[in-house]
């Protein structure tokens, strides 16, 4: 897939904050990248676990520092364990 051509309204922001610009664009992009790679796991499963209060609220607070939801964090930290584990990137049938 080629790049999309620049705009006038992307050359006006580029021009204004470039920094910012850059990262909304890169952001964006990640983004997308990252949903279509996401929607091809299947999320049925629940797994239900028993921890501190306290330890909860604060995971949650951190969470949020990161914009992600608890959810997102505990399947990242999934992923990378069984790739750590298994030594190689987890590649979800699809």
């Amino acid at each position: 897939m080629g790049e999309r051509p620049v705009t006038a309204f992307m050359w006006r922001i580029s021009r204004l904050r470039p920094c910012a610009f850059y990262y909304n664009v890169t952001h964006i992009k990640l983004s997308l990248d990252v949903r279509a790679s996401l929607a091809i796991e299947d999320r049925t499963a629940r797994l239900t676990i028993l921890i501190d209060p306290r330890k909860k609220a604060l995971f949650e607070q951190l969470c949020a520092q990161e914009d992600q939801t608890p959810s997102q964090v505990v399947r990242r930290l999934m992923r990378e364990y069984i790739e750590k584990r298994l030594g190689r990137p987890w590649l979800p049938k699809g």
